[in-house]
């Protein structure tokens, strides 16, 4: 019997694409790259999060065949919202033997390849529904050079990879390839665990874009075996925390909360830079959802479905369970992934257009006007008003280009300042067999290479969940001292350690997001206790 996707009618005949149609954009794109990564040295052989150094953690464990292990010979932790991005990169650790530098550059090659696959789907997808390679090379042209695209991709972050991913999921969904863009979609949940969505949505797009058509028992065991992938993680947890999700996930979650406060920040971070920012991307997505309303073909809903609709789930569920402020990329990050799907669907709305466009100017030339269809000339028109909207909002647009690639260098600086020199001290300065305490738990225990206690428990479920005391694990510290000045821990620390080191960086200069406590590291040691008298 054939599935319900197939039994729906097919969209418009794509025209056949000619070889490398989509060399153009990604050429684009890796220029646009490489102008990013040639900003400052900073931005090449370093990331602007230490969460990206945790990731090399787990990514160099995984690449050694020692799975999820936060220390050397310790135990597993669950550490990571991102287990796929560990596997994906850890090939990168291959090359720890040539130093950390062409560690941080094989993980950004990993990244640009996952890009060009995202801008590869973009392109298809664009070509797919409007039926012309033109719009695919407008929608992928305008999408590699999107600077939020271009940050996350030398970020050392698993957003592009997620971006990949549900772009990747979407064209098969359109194309009715149900087992292949459930592949996909299964996933999402181990890229990002809010990407859990799209499973749900898969099952309820196919009653709704198949006509209402109830899904048959095949149907609901592909979907079941599609969470296969997040069961694995979910189970991998368990063992490692005694909890199904990541620990990270249950310290820095909130019950989910939406009020006013919370919408007006998620839009804020949504629309916040690239083509998001310009007024043309709320009138962009506008004509899209109407475009495919009005087509009502399976192509066309599915698009809207999970390019449109999808992401601004995905974005009300992370706003309304993360504390998150438009201040720096150390909130923006979970956002992400939303405003990138999004902005992804303005850029095909932009290709579908601007080709109309094309076509209605070729035929006013020819002054031909019944070979194109009364919807075809209703698109050029929109496509000429957002030609204009776009050359008015160009300025702007350069502005962020120019902000992302500034912030991405700065960014990169401070953390290299206070957690990368922090983790070279360690590794110059202290025994092998050292056990040092941190808060920030990335750069300081990849390139510190020390038994790392994580003392916010982010990488310790016993830390998390067990409340056990981590005074007397450790011998050194490496720590924000604002972060423990109020309280007794560090009454302890001052009287049983020493300060060794400090590293500081002007509160200014801290671009990561607005955190004035974590300008200032200081590593100590403890005090040796002086010999009993014999």
């Amino acid at each position: 019997m054939p599935s319900k996707l197939h039994a729906l009618p097919a969209g418009p005949r794509m025209l056949s694409t000619s070889g490398l149609s989509w060399l153009l954009p990604v050429c684009v794109y890796a220029a646009a790259v490489l102008s990013f990564a040639l900003a400052s040295p900073y931005s090449r052989h370093d990331f602007p999060l230490d969460d990206a150094w945790i990731h090399r953690v787990y990514s160099q464990s995984f690449a050694y065949g020692h799975a999820f292990q936060y220390n050397h010979e310790g135990p597993q932790e669950a550490g990571s919202t991102s287990p796929l991005w560990a596997i994906v990169s850890a090939p990168a650790h291959w090359l720890d033997p040539r130093g950390v530098d062409a560690v941080v550059l094989a993980v950004k090659a990993i990244a640009l390849l996952l890009g060009c696959v995202a801008l590869y789907a973009v392109v298809r997808i664009a070509q797919d529904v409007a039926g012309s390679r033109s719009a695919g090379a407008i929608a992928g042209v305008l999408f590699g050079v999107d600077p939020r695209l271009l940050f996350s991709t030398l970020s050392g972050m698993e957003n592009v990879l997620l971006v990949a991913v549900w772009l990747c999921g979407t064209r098969a969904y359109m194309a009715r390839q149900r087992g292949r863009s459930l592949a996909w979609f299964s996933l999402a949940p181990v890229c990002r665990p809010e990407a859990t969505i799209l499973l749900p949505l898969w099952l309820v797009g196919l009653w709704w874009l198949g006509r209402r058509q109830r899904p048959t028992a095949a149907d609901h065991c592909e979907w079941l075996l599609a969470f296969a992938p997040l069961a694995v993680w979910s189970l991998f947890c368990h063992m490692a925390n005694g909890h199904w999700l990541p620990t990270t996930f249950y310290l820095k979650a909130t019950p989910f909360h939406l009020g006013r406060q919370e919408v007006e920040r998620t839009w804020e971070i949504l629309t916040q830079y690239g083509y998001a920012g310009l007024g043309v991307f709320v009138f962009g997505l506008a004509v899209l959802s109407g475009w495919a309303m009005a087509r009502r073909d399976f192509k066309a809903l599915g698009l809207w479905w999970y390019l449109v609709f999808a992401p601004v789930l995905y974005a009300v569920g992370v706003g309304g369970t993360r504390p998150v402020f438009p201040t720096g990329y150390y909130w923006t990050r979970w956002i992400d992934p939303a405003s990138l799907i999004l902005t992804a669907a303005f850029c095909i709305a932009c290709g579908i257009m601007l080709a109309a466009a094309r076509d209605v100017g070729r035929a006013a030339i020819r002054r031909s006007t019944t070979e194109l269809s009364a919807a075809q000339w209703c698109l050029g028109g929109l496509g000429a008003v957002t030609v204009c909207w776009m050359a008015g909002g160009a300025p702007r647009l350069v502005e962020s280009f120019a902000n992302r690639r500034s912030q991405l260098a700065s960014d990169s600086r401070a953390i290299h300042l206070i957690n990368v020199r922090a983790g070279e001290w360690i590794r110059d300065h202290t025994p092998t067999g050292a056990h040092v305490g941190v808060n920030d738990a990335g750069a300081i225990r990849y390139i510190g290479g020390r038994w790392t206690l994580d003392l916010m428990g982010l990488n310790s479920a016993d830390v998390a969940f067990e409340h056990l005391s981590d005074r007397d694990a450790v011998d050194w510290l490496a720590v924000f001292p604002s972060w423990f000045a109020e309280s007794p821990t560090f009454q302890y620390f001052q009287q049983y350690y020493e300060a060794r080191q400090a590293f500081d960086i002007p509160l200014a200069e801290y671009t990561v997001c607005h955190c004035p406590g974590q300008t200032r590291v200081v590593i100590l040691q403890k005090k040796v206790a002086p010999a009993p008298d014999t």
